[in-house]
């Protein structure tokens, strides 16, 4: 089911906090969109949308899966002025919460959680990434933009090798297909909601939330930062987002950036 500015105006008419849409056959990026938007002015609720990209990525650069008509390619302008630029890693945990709430009623008896910072699972198998980027003029943030990417309608075992039994789509966990714009919708809708709460000082609902949802905490992790591996137990994450790992010496460290993956047991 193809997407079309017109087909995502109508689903996205009755969501207040968007104010205007762009959509794109193909893109190299929405984000790299979004942001050369938000730098000619384009207001808080401007969202870019792609049928495909030919150069997305996520965190630290890395290619971002996106072929055409099958998956969701999203990026919204953000301007939230009165929030320092340190507190921006909690716009990707909220966003996170976000998307989970919003995939949640689509996917039935499965269950979406929270890998840290900014991976939606269902069973261990990445169904969604969000990315917040941000521009700032000394203290003060110009803008972020969102970026958001949901495996809607990718087929089972047509995953590319390298991604192959660790990715997931809406089709391969329920066996239906969904239009994007119902995916587009629910993820809006929720999104306003939990950006509001951020805005408004809800700091603590944010994080709560995101724990209640979180796979990572409470695991045996390892976190792989440059040329370094920290291995230890989740065990939170600070008034940051920042991930607190209690290392096998006792010892407690913050990770703000890195790799996570869950380690067995020993």
């Amino acid at each position: 089911m193809a997407l079309s500015q017109k087909s995502i105006e109508e689903v996205t008419a009755s969501i207040p906090w968007i104010n205007e849409v762009h959509f794109h056959e193909e893109l190299p990026s929405t984000s790299e969109e979004a942001r050369s938007l938000a730098r000619a002015g384009a207001t808080e609720g401007t969202v870019v949308v792609a049928d495909c990209q030919s150069g997305g990525h996520g965190r630290k650069g890395r290619h971002w899966y996106s072929p055409a008509g099958v998956n969701l390619h999203m990026s919204v302008v953000l301007r939230p002025k009165v929030m320092p630029p340190e507190r921006v890693p909690l716009i990707t945990l909220m966003a996170g919460v976000a998307v989970c709430r919003g995939l949640q009623p689509l996917l039935g008896l499965r269950h979406a959680r929270l890998k840290w910072p900014n991976d939606v699972q269902v069973e261990g198998r990445k169904l969604a990434g969000v990315l917040a980027e941000m521009s700032t003029t000394g203290n003060r943030i110009d803008y972020v933009v969102l970026g958001i990417g949901v495996n809607c309608n990718h087929p089972a075992g047509m995953w590319p090798p390298e991604l192959a039994g660790q990715v997931t789509s809406l089709y391969e966990i329920t066996g239906e297909v969904r239009p994007r714009e119902q995916v587009i919708f629910q993820v809006l809708s929720h999104l306003g909601a939990a950006y509001n709460r951020l805005l408004r000082g809800e700091t603590t609902e944010c994080m709560e939330s995101w724990k209640r949802l979180a796979a990572t905490l409470g695991q045996r992790v390892s976190v792989r930062r440059g040329h370094d591996t920290l291995v230890g137990i989740a065990r939170d994450i600070d008034t940051t987002g920042a991930l607190v790992v209690e290392r096998e010496d006792g010892t407690w460290e913050t990770v703000t950036a890195g790799d996570v993956s869950l380690r067995p047991a020993e």
